[in-house]
């Protein structure tokens, strides 16, 4: 069984937080990702549009969609395998009521993927 990954990103999907499970999977440590968004060394060139346009930025605007809190995407790790990841987000509002964290957990779904 594999420990769930972890990640805090700020409202710009910047990396906040990114646990032991994270820094395994993907071969990069938390000091490595901080301040980073996951789609500029994570996610394949060919779904970074969806991730960030079609998930992250409708999750932020809070259209309701449902289907935005719980997705799978893949991971390209560091040494160029691939992972397919079911994820369950949150989102985290400060005191005044203000997005301040979105809290993403995910679970690795597939083996990985020869590369391309």
């Amino acid at each position: 069984m594999h420990d769930k990954l972890l990640l805090i990103l700020d409202r710009e999907g910047r990396i906040q937080r990114f646990n032991g499970a994270c820094e395994h999977l993907s071969g990069y440590a938390e000091s490595e990702v901080r301040g980073h968004t996951c789609w500029d060394f994570l996610v394949p060139a060919e779904d970074v549009g969806r991730m960030r346009g079609e998930a992250f930025d409708v999750l932020l605007a809070g259209s309701g969609r449902t289907d935005i809190r719980c997705y799978t995407s893949t991971w390209v790790a560091r040494n160029g395998a691939r992972h397919l990841i079911a994820w369950k987000n949150a989102l985290v509002h400060d005191d005044a009521g203000a997005l301040a964290q979105v809290l993403c957990v995910g679970e690795v779904i597939a083996p990985p993927a020869a590369k391309p």
